[in-house]
């Protein structure tokens, strides 16, 4: 009885059913592998996307618009290269995303993109080449057409490179993608590199590259996305928005910076430490840079350090490379020491180096003052931070940040953290606290000595951990 209802109910429907049944049963592996390169498509902007004008219109022009040039987007780590490419291929048909990392997708660029569209066409072990792709690529231009399109159409292909890839794979990958793009003309290719310094391995072929340069959010571009984000300062309060931008100067207005802010920031102490620690983390790359590097013979510590100071007397804290004596006015040998400590920053539109991030400026200040005529004086107040945990490594009260006097040592900081925090820490005295360095191992590290804690500089760049016993 439910066999017959339900053949009742379909057999109204069943000429149309055959044909398409027939129309894919008919279709050949390419017919399909094509149908698929017309139906890829971006990725979905993030929540809390924030539109950039003039970086999105940049990155507009060339998706799905084949040219003898091919796109790299560079800039610093986290700016939002990746966002701002995927934002502008929204409403492209037959865009390619892939990620490439490691020496091993490097040699296989042409069998990666087919895999992507067209899983199981290849054969095991088949290799493809740019005339294979650049016939299938002219095919589905050919049934775009056929489809009702309207215009020039070609595929994006977006390769992305992330922050891990060799020298040898941005080499192997920007050859691989100019073939198909520039040389061939059936696709646009896209590079996004995950680092602006690894623009330095690319090939030497500016007739052919069309270097994009993203940079960090503008003022007004972070305040809309930390709105989005319901941060707990608004702009909405002029002492609020003032008090961000007293952020934005001191650590920048770097997208994944601020991302990572909204999610470990909810009042005022959170934000001070997390503003100090990045400071901090900054202070500790800028000393790595400019001390000794065994494994450099050049730049030397020197070099950087001359670098540091020229950045710091410089008013917009730029310096022109071609400027600057020896090795620092040939970048691409200064690259690798930059690669390795992200302190300092190349950048290519302007052939300027810079800080690569407003941080490294403060950090720069506190350790050598603002110029090489302003040497950081040694009688400055140290400060530290300290996280209070019972004898489980549970949590006591807030991240607390104390000044100590230029002879501060263990003791006489169990005494401050007794003072700062007498609510939480009232059924002890001082002897019960016992002091443990940064990121300590509570059951095998030894607590701190007194004559440990003595430096009159030291701005330590993670919390101090205080044992408090339990009741």
């Amino acid at each position: 009885m439910v066999l017959a209802i339900m053949l009742h109910a379909i057999t109204p429907h069943l000429p149309s059913l055959l044909e398409f049944c027939s129309a894919y049963w008919q279709s050949s592996p390419e017919d399909i592998c094509i149908d698929s390169i017309l139906a890829s498509r971006a990725g979905d902007v993030p929540d809390g996307y924030v539109p950039r004008p003039s970086l999105d219109s940049s990155f507009a022009k060339y998706v799905a618009n084949a040219d003898v040039r091919y796109v790299v987007s560079v800039g610093p780590r986290g700016c939002g290269k990746s966002v701002g490419i995927v934002a502008a291929a929204q409403n492209h048909a037959g865009v390619i995303s892939i990620t490439f990392s490691g020496d091993k997708d490097a040699s296989d660029v042409y069998n990666r993109v087919l895999a992507k569209v067209c899983p199981g066409f290849l054969a095991p072990g088949a290799l493809v080449d740019e005339r294979f792709l650049k016939d299938l690529f002219g095919k589905a231009i050919t049934s775009w057409k056929q489809q009702g399109g309207q215009g020039f159409w070609v595929p994006t292909i977006i390769a992305e490179l992330d922050r891990g890839s060799t020298d040898g794979v941005v080499v192997d990958v920007a050859k691989a993608i100019k073939r198909l793009g520039s040389d061939t003309k059936s696709c646009r290719a896209v590079l996004v590199l995950g680092d602006a310094h690894a623009a330095f391995a690319l090939p030497k072929d500016d007739d052919r590259i069309e270097l994009l340069w993203v940079d960090d959010f503008t003022y007004s571009e972070a305040h809309l996305f930390l709105d989005k984000a319901d941060f707990f300062l608004t702009s909405k309060d002029s002492a609020s928005k003032a008090q961000r931008e007293d952020v934005f100067h001191r650590i920048g207005t770097r997208a994944a910076r601020l991302e990572r802010m909204v999610a470990k920031v909810h009042d005022q102490v959170e934000l001070d430490y997390f503003v100090r620690n990045v400071t901090d983390d900054a202070r500790d790359i800028l000393v790595r840079l400019t001390k000794p590097d065994l494994s450099m013979k050049s730049p030397s510590a020197e070099d950087m350090k001359h670098l540091v100071f020229e950045l710091l007397d410089s008013p917009s804290s730029t310096v022109l490379a071609s400027t600057l004596p020896g090795v620092l006015s040939k970048p691409n040998e200064v690259a690798p020491l930059l690669k390795k400590y992200h302190a300092v920053l190349y950048h290519y539109p302007s052939k300027t180096y810079r800080f690569y991030s407003p941080a490294y400026y403060h950090a720069a200040v506190e350790m050598f003052g603002s110029s090489r005529d302003e040497p950081k004086k040694a009688n400055a107040i140290p400060s530290v931070w300290v996280q209070v945990v019972d004898k489980k490594g549970n949590e006591v009260g807030d991240i607390t940040q104390l000044e100590l006097s230029s002879e501060a040592n263990v003791d006489k900081l169990r005494e401050a953290v007794l003072l700062k925090m007498s609510k939480q820490l009232s059924h002890y005295d001082a002897n019960q606290l016992r002091v443990f360095a940064a990121g300590a191992n509570l059951k095998t590290d030894k607590p701190l000595q007194p004559d440990k804690l003595v430096s009159s500089d030291t701005t330590y760049s993670k919390p101090l951990i205080i044992v408090a016993p339990g009741k």
